[in-house]
């Protein structure tokens, strides 16, 4: 029996927040010399070989489950009580009663999580926090806007083909990058994060790391949900400007306005290092072990 399971999902229908924060949690229980695993129906390929070992694609037992789950129902609460002695759920909305602690990390829908005087308890996505691990110095700012869809960018509500005549304009569709309309493969997507000035995406974990990253950050969202989660994210700056359906006029000419705000000569690189973005992500991780584990 292993001290800790952790279960979450990967996929179209779920995103990637979710599992890349779990790998983080996996890494960090595994240094501290816990015994656990990762729980998933679905490994991107892009998972680490060295932590394949701890992974499986059926339950195994454990001492304690964490659940990296949106909404439990009453009859899987119920069910997985029975099978663990000690559950923690994460950002679960739904039936949580017999569990013995839910951690807010993110926002509700309903719930507004407010500004804080110091940092909060917080997981980056595991790539972000490999990458912030070995950053030795902050490159230049030198892309006006990163664009993060999540698809294919062809099929975004908005385009910046004006922009792009005068600024730097990046795409990263979650694979793959192009930089004013042409495929760039030298960057990777927290390359891109680092020497952004302004981010726009939907609500979700990108938008956290792209504002530690020293960017200005935009949410456009794919529904009214998600455009709740963004207006009630108080402890970042953040525009939420709405959903792709209602609100993409209003995002554009938010979005060409503050492009050209970003790129003046006004504009004002945030004051960054490697050591504070190492002590910050240090921090907010240590602060969310103290949770789980208290």
């Amino acid at each position: 029996m292993v001290d800790f399971v952790i279960t979450t999902r990967c996929g179209s229908d779920y995103g990637s927040g979710h599992f890349w924060r779990m790998t983080t949690l996996l890494n960090l229980l595994l240094k501290a010399n816990y015994s656990v695993h990762l729980y998933s129906d679905l490994f991107p390929d892009n998972f680490p070989d060295s932590l394949r070992p701890f992974t499986s694609r059926n339950l195994p037992a454990a001492r304690h489950l964490i659940h990296d789950m949106r909404d439990s129902d009453e009859t899987g609460a119920q069910k997985l009580s029975h099978q663990f002695g000690t559950i923690t759920t994460i950002d679960d909305a739904g039936f949580t009663s017999l569990y013995k602690q839910s951690i807010k990390l993110l926002p509700s829908d309903t719930e507004v999580l407010l500004p804080t005087n110091g940092s909060f308890p917080f997981l980056y996505g595991y790539h972000f926090h490999q990458a912030v691990c070995i950053l030795d110095s902050i490159p230049e700012k030198n892309i006006d806007l990163l664009v993060y869809t999540g698809f294919n960018s062809r099929d975004y509500p908005i385009s910046f083909e004006q922009l792009q005549k005068s600024y730097t304009i990046a795409w990263f569709n979650g694979t793959s990058c192009t930089i004013n309309g042409k495929t760039d493969r030298s960057y990777s997507f927290h390359d891109l994060l680092f020497r952004s000035k302004l981010f726009l995406s939907h609500f979700g974990l990108s938008l956290y790391e792209a504002a530690l990253a020293g960017a200005h950050v935009v949410a456009l969202n794919p529904s009214p949900y998600h455009s709740a989660l963004a207006d009630n994210e108080k402890r970042i700056a953040l525009i939420n400007t709405g959903t792709f359906d209602a609100d993409k006029e209003k995002a554009s000419k938010l979005i060409h306005q503050l492009v050209g705000s970003n790129s003046s000569s006004d504009f004002e690189a945030p004051d960054l290092s490697p050591e504070h973005l190492h002590q910050k992500v240090a921090t907010q991780h240590s602060l969310f072990l103290e949770k789980l584990l208290s």
